[in-house]
């Protein structure tokens, strides 16, 4: 008698046929699945008539017959209990009794593919091929056990395997031994909430070959149904070029960091030295100068002072490109408060109204969204200036259905044909006369937004005030959570 619970520990389909009357004796789990029927609806009924087409069921059991010893292989079409024909690859041995009679046969089944179903293809290899070959990155489908049952041309490449060498194979032999545990873990995490997302986001994943080198991945996981299996698979993407471009461009920053502080130290030095000079002949030798001698020196020590705001303006951009992004919880309606508060009394003579949305809620870094919004805030504060009743606001609206904030004054305005320089460092509408500036504002708000992910424009028409307005991916609309 054959222990049926064996039988099921294989994922292919096991039966066992009766030699002489061709009945069925055993029939496993793998066979359940594959062709529909339980086994104490296959046991007991004839194994031609019930999983063959009726064209072929003779000559299949003429082909099972001609085993008389060993093993043989073929291809057949098997039928499902739900009518669709099914392609097999098909291994089969004479099982012998004591007599030395042929008196079972053993048959070990595996899915080819899909031959006709009224619902379309079911397999692997029928549904998935012509988009497994075609993809760009490696693609590895698994099963719930974590055995791999179909990989593409990218994956072989990339592993340096043959895809038969993998098929069967369970999918840790392509993790670091380190990481095979682990692994184990969190691929049954996934079949418990199993839906697409990245794997080990934030972590350095890493891969390894047939030959035992280890190189870095991205990983994207989809779940998949198919023949009432459950599968995933996984997108494999090699990042070393990647990884090696970001290690150079880190190194790159550095470089420029130090180069930028060596630079504005070399540069603040001379400048200090032309200002002080500068203030020391205009106390000491106001008398002999002369109206021309003092207007040159005044000029000279205005644009050295420029040329140390300048100084501060391009390290504080430098630094906006290079510190970390530490996103949180963050309400711009509050900081934007604080901002107007401080303005308001470094210039305690004017009233401008003030209107800022409540629950503007965003998760970004706090530091650079105060920054963000200071230097729009500064901006409406100092183009407002000439207005007879000036007003700034600070709130939310849409873009494509998604949240954007603006910042947005009554003020001089600009000419929109002129947008495209508002951004770029330096670029000024108005000259130094109308409204002093160093022109790096508007650059640092736009590198703020892109890091954040965000897109920054502007809306303004001259004499009519402008709007500054910035998506910031990660909306937390009603407050944080």
């Amino acid at each position: 008698m054959l222990d049926a619970s064996v039988l099921d520990l294989f994922a292919d389909a096991l039966v066992v046929v009766d030699a002489v009357d061709g009945r069925v004796v055993a029939w496993n789990r793998g066979a359940e699945q594959l062709l529909g029927h339980t086994a104490a609806e296959a046991i007991g009924r004839p194994w031609a008539e019930l999983v063959c087409p009726a064209a072929q069921a003779q000559a299949q059991w003429a082909t099972l017959c001609s085993v008389a010893d060993g093993e043989s292989g073929f291809e057949a079409r098997r039928r499902h209990r739900d009518g669709r024909e099914v392609a097999v690859a098909v291994t089969v041995r004479a099982i012998r009794d004591a007599s030395g009679r042929v008196s079972q046969y053993g048959l070990v089944e595996r899915a080819l593919s899909v031959v006709s179903t009224p619902s379309g293809p079911t397999s692997i290899e029928a549904r998935f091929a012509d988009f497994l070959e075609v993809a760009p990155d490696a693609i590895v489908i698994v099963d719930s056990q974590g055995t791999i049952v179909s990989v593409n041309a990218q994956a072989e490449r990339m592993f340096g395997y043959d895809r038969s060498e993998l098929h069967g194979q369970p999918i840790e032999c392509l993790v670091p031994s380190r990481d095979r545990a682990r692994h184990v873990d969190h691929r049954g995490g996934f079949f418990a909430d199993p839906r697409t997302r990245e794997m080990g986001s934030g972590l350095a994943l890493h891969a390894v070959r047939k030959d035992g080198s280890e190189f870095p991945v991205e990983i994207s996981l989809g779940p998949l149904e198919t023949g009432g299996r459950r599968l995933v698979a996984s997108a494999i993407r090699d990042v070393t070029a990647r990884r090696e471009t970001d290690h150079a461009l880190k190194l790159a920053y550095k470089e420029l960091e130090a180069f930028s502080y060596s630079v504005a130290h070399d540069l603040r030095a001379p400048l200090r030295g032309l200002s002080g000079f500068s203030q020391v002949l205009l106390s000491e030798y106001h008398d002999k100068l002369g109206e021309d001698g003092l207007d040159c020196l005044s000029e000279i020590r205005s644009n050295a002072l420029r040329m140390g705001e300048l100084i501060d303006a391009l390290l504080s951009l430098s630094r906006v490109s290079r510190s970390e992004l530490r996103r949180e919880p963050i309400d711009l309606g509050a900081i934007a408060r604080t901002i107007a508060r401080r303005l308001a009394t470094q210039e305690p003579g004017r009233e401008v109204e003030i209107v800022i949305a409540e629950g503007l809620w965003v998760s970004a870094d706090p530091t650079l969204a105060r920054a963000l919004l200071e230097n729009l805030f500064d901006n409406a504060w100092k183009f407002t200036r000439g207005v007879a009743t000036p007003r700034v606001e600070v709130g939310r609206t849409t873009r494509d259905g998604a949240p954007a904030y603006f910042v947005q004054d009554n003020g001089a305005g600009f000419d929109l044909a002129h947008a495209a320089r508002l951004f770029t460092p330096f670029a000024r509408l108005h000259t130094e006369r109308e409204f002093p500036g160093t022109g790096i504002g508007l650059a640092t708000v736009q590198r703020i937004v892109q890091r954040h992910g965000g897109v920054a424009w502007a809306q303004s028409e001259p004499g009519r005030g402008a709007r500054f307005l910035f998506t910031l991916p990660g909306d937390l609309r009603g407050g944080p959570r």
